[in-house]
């Protein structure tokens, strides 16, 4: 399997995942980082602010939206 196929069943994966289990915050910080290892700034931005919002003390979830912020 090609890594951009193997991201892409990551990413599907975890969409499963945050449908089954809408208010985990590591399930939107790690498709986040997914997303941002893809090159979808505003997609991983949008997930980390959404860990954020679920747990407001998620220090990973800051430090990935900075991150992307820099992109």
């Amino acid at each position: 399997m090609k890594q951009a196929e193997k991201q892409e069943k990551n990413i599907d994966d975890l969409n499963s995942l945050i449908g089954s289990c809408p208010d985990n915050p590591d399930l939107y910080y790690k498709r986040g980082v997914k997303w941002s290892q893809k090159g979808a700034f505003f997609l991983a931005l949008d997930d980390f602010s959404r860990a954020i919002s679920l747990k407001t003390d998620f220090a990973r979830a800051y430090y990935g939206r900075g991150t992307v912020y820099n992109f």
